[in-house]
């Protein structure tokens, strides 16, 4: 990290409790401060779907980090499974499947990657560039 391009790292042990989704979106909103409503709303669902992925569908504790540098917005959720995401078809009378097609709509990239026994489920949104101090 050098001084042109700080990040902020934040890290929640998010436990394997129904508020966990809550805990997550909480401890995101704080971090993102000062940024556009819809960007962190969008982030704030984000992070819920991918929390509430492992709360359904593994069961296991979660971990989240939150990367914040000057250009993107990197969020982290990682768990003890090593079972990986399963994109499922949407259907209107379903109140499940929908999470990783947000991700697809809303994220600026995102992916899983497979650590010893667990997995992270990572996305990136890019931030607005900030204006310049300068002037």
């Amino acid at each position: 990290m050098d001084e042109r391009s700080p990040e902020e790292r934040t890290v929640v042990d998010l436990g394997s409790s129904m508020t966990s989704a809550g805990v997550a979106r909480a401890a995101l909103r704080e971090r993102l401060d000062g940024l556009p409503d819809d960007l962190v709303d969008a982030a704030c669902l984000l992070v819920a779907e991918v929390v509430a992925n492992v709360l359904l569908h593994v069961g296991t504790d979660s971990r989240l980090v939150i990367v914040r540098s000057p250009t993107e917005l990197r969020v982290e959720v990682s768990d003890r499974s090593p079972q990986e995401p399963t994109r499922r078809t949407r259907r209107p009378d379903r109140l499940t499947g929908r999470g990783l097609h947000l991700l697809d709509d809303l994220a600026t990239e995102w992916g899983s990657t497979a650590h010893g026994g667990g997995k992270t489920v990572w996305f990136t949104i890019r931030l607005p560039a900030e204006p310049d101090r300068a002037s």
